[in-house]
């Protein structure tokens, strides 16, 4: 390598890794050429400094993952750095090297907004009352899908749920509810992404009922007091 050429290497290397690779996995390796020395007289450099907390570069140019810090690809799903190769004479070239952080399904979903309390009428009136409610998940892909259903508390099948776009659902009441027999109703909702292997999560949704009347005026059996102020005595009429 002679100082007037510069070593001589490729302009960009560029590779993709998942984000669970464990320290020293070799990710890729660059190479460049001295015609003054040997090539095993260079020496390689990873600059910014701050990218070594990520992966390190070997004397034969091998990048390998560091054992300092994972790879977070939410935070952040790339990481560029440049290499610079030095020989005998401090005769130096660089090159830039890209590395996209692929995911893995290590995130579940979690429900958004919760508590989930839910107020519906008792009776026909009930009936088609509605329930929106979604969820996130951190993964990218398939993995950050995610589809809901009811594991518990709908046995008598007076609730439907409808998985909607955007990782978000509803629930809506099909038959009429009885608060006189049931006042509450708790559901236990599951979400559940569609990585490989699956993760999930579940919420309750305390569903409270008011009171409808079902009962005419008519049926009503009452009784009308009259406060008698003169007298100070109280009259049924």
């Amino acid at each position: 390598m002679d100082c007037s050429s510069g070593a001589t290497a490729e302009y960009l290397y560029s590779q993709r890794i998942f984000k669970n690779c464990v320290p020293n996995t070799t990710i890729l390796t660059v190479s460049a050429r001295d015609e003054d020395y040997s090539d095993r007289n260079l020496q390689y450099f990873i600059t910014p400094a701050e990218a070594t907390r990520l992966v390190n570069v070997l004397p034969d140019g091998r990048i390998v993952k560091s054992d300092v810090e994972q790879f977070d690809r939410e935070s952040n799903e790339k990481i560029n750095f440049t290499v610079q190769a030095t020989d005998h004479a401090n005769c130096s070239s660089v090159v830039d090297v890209d590395i996209v952080i692929l995911d893995i399904n290590d995130n579940s979903p979690e429900f958004v907004n919760t508590p989930y309390l839910w107020n519906v009428s008792e009776g026909p009136t009930g009936l088609g009352q509605s329930f929106r409610f979604a969820a996130h998940d951190k993964d990218t892909g398939e993995n950050e899908r995610v589809m809901f259903r009811i594991i518990h508390g709908n046995a008598d099948q007076s609730f439907s749920l409808t998985n909607l776009e955007n990782n978000t659902a509803i629930i809506m009441v099909k038959n009429e509810l009885d608060r006189e027999s049931k006042a509450t109703v708790l559901l236990l909702v599951e979400a559940r992404d569609r990585g490989v292997p699956s993760l999930f999560s579940a919420t309750p949704v305390l569903t409270t009922f008011y009171f409808y009347y079902s009962l005419s005026p008519s049926s009503f059996t009452t009784s009308l007091f009259c406060l008698l102020f003169g007298s100070g005595k109280i009259k049924r009429a």
